[in-house]
């Protein structure tokens, strides 16, 4: 009897990157910007979760598109977040998995949130006193 070998060309290589996954993520981070532009100048309330609103210039077109986006963003990064979670812990086992996760999620959560959330604490305090024509916006935030 004849051994016979099956191939196939168009399973992927087992390291070969999934470009179109990494630009869905791209794309997604980007529509972020829109959201949280469209709040500071939508016309729904957010509370303490958005507390920056342009007083003058705001329209309730900016909640539809807040609210479009929403609705399908997260989602979209649950599902590639799972799945690039599946292909890391299947190529690398349990243990090296989460030493990854450490590395690339948990260390720059702690670096940004020491270095990072002062600055943007500071520019809701100056957008805030930009929006309330205040005379010098930049030294309310700095002080």
């Amino acid at each position: 009897m004849e051994k016979t070998t099956i191939t196939n060309t168009n399973v992927a290589n087992k390291s070969e990157r999934v470009y179109s996954l990494d630009a869905l993520r791209g794309i997604m981070m980007l529509l972020g910007l829109v959201i949280h532009c469209g709040i500071t100048y939508g016309s729904g309330n957010y509370g303490t979760a958005w507390s920056l609103k342009d007083p003058k210039n705001n329209s309730m077109l900016f909640d539809i598109i807040v609210s479009f986006i929403h609705s399908f963003r997260m989602p979209v990064f649950f599902v590639t977040s799972g799945y690039f979670a599946a292909l890391l812990f299947y190529k690398k086992g349990p243990q090296p998995m989460i030493a990854n996760r450490v590395k690339r999620i948990l260390f720059p959560l702690i670096v940004s949130v020491l270095i990072v959330w002062p600055m943007i604490l500071m520019a809701f305090v100056f957008s805030k006193a930009a929006f309330a024509d205040a005379p010098d916006p930049f030294h309310i935030a700095w002080s």
